[in-house]
């Protein structure tokens, strides 16, 4: 593996990075629609009112971060330590995931270069700036950490030989997916990122693909189980928007959306007033 682009000394410089790119989250004193849920608590309550929303949505985890964090938040200026918290998961993530890139480009300043334009992408902007989302990062670094393990790729070359074996490097990658799945559900799908990375850089490894897919599609599979049994106790407690109780197989209408809406929003990034014409 190459150790070059894991090492205190690259850490260092993405967290310098993004510390930069994201330092007007980090000096300025704001709170976003969704941190607003942090006020809302009576004294006499422990769980902010998002905990019930997270709960009932399929991020129990979440959930249980979030109302962790309300207890040490009591004005806006709290903020501030968690977002920076959160480059630091943002930084930690891109560091992990730089050698996996490596496998792309064959020189190792690409692939620096390519970690950190997609870790500043405005995707990954929400992850830095919002605080009502934290559990966000987290959810990240898991589904990240879980392909490194069911790629069986070590932090260093040193620890190879006495590396998790195969069975048991699976089983973990798994429960660290389901874990990142119970935190936040659609950033957990960045797993599949790394797994077209594997598969655009395809060397003749089956047994690392077949356990990056198999530990994927096994985690997907329990937290849909998960859901199933938490439908009687939740389903009616659902947010309109917000219901990952109801399976939508309608592919046109999908495919609509995503033409009206993502593409549509993509082609007008930079575009403060975006319109169709």
């Amino acid at each position: 593996m190459h150790k070059s682009l894991r090492t205190i000394g690259t850490f260092s410089f993405i967290f310098f990075v993004l510390c930069a790119a994201y330092w007007p989250a980090l000096s300025h004193q704001y709170v976003h629609h969704d941190d607003i849920s942090f006020f809302l608590r009576t004294p006499s309550e422990i769980m902010i009112p998002k905990h019930y929303l997270d709960v009932t949505t399929g991020r129990p985890l979440s959930a249980m971060r979030l109302t962790a964090s309300g207890f040490f938040i009591d004005q806006i200026s709290d903020f501030t330590i968690y977002r920076f918290f959160n480059v630091i998961l943002l930084s930690l993530s891109a560091w992990l995931m730089g050698p996996w890139l490596r496998s792309y480009y064959t020189n190792g300043i690409y692939a620096l270069l390519a970690t950190l334009i997609i870790f500043t992408l405005p995707s990954f902007q929400l992850l830095a700036s919002l605080v009502g989302t934290s559990a966000t990062p987290i959810a990240l670094l898991l589904s990240i950490t879980a392909a490194l393990i069911a790629g069986r790729i070590p932090l260093t070359t040193d620890l190879k030989k006495h590396f998790i074996s195969r069975p048991f490097a699976f089983a973990l990658s798994l429960v660290l997916l389901l874990s990142s799945l119970l935190f936040y559900p659609a950033i957990a799908m960045y797993y599949w990122v790394m797994v077209a990375v594997e598969i655009l850089t395809f060397q003749g490894s089956w047994k690392k693909l077949v356990d990056l897919f198999l530990a994927g599609f096994g985690a997907l599979g329990i937290y849909f189980m998960m859901l199933l049994a938490t439908k009687p106790y939740f389903a009616h407690l659902t947010v309109p928007g917000y219901d990952p109780y109801v399976m939508n197989f309608d592919v046109f209408t999908k495919l609509r959306w995503f033409l009206e809406e993502p593409l549509f929003n993509v082609l007008n990034l930079w575009n403060i007033f975006p319109n169709r014409q």
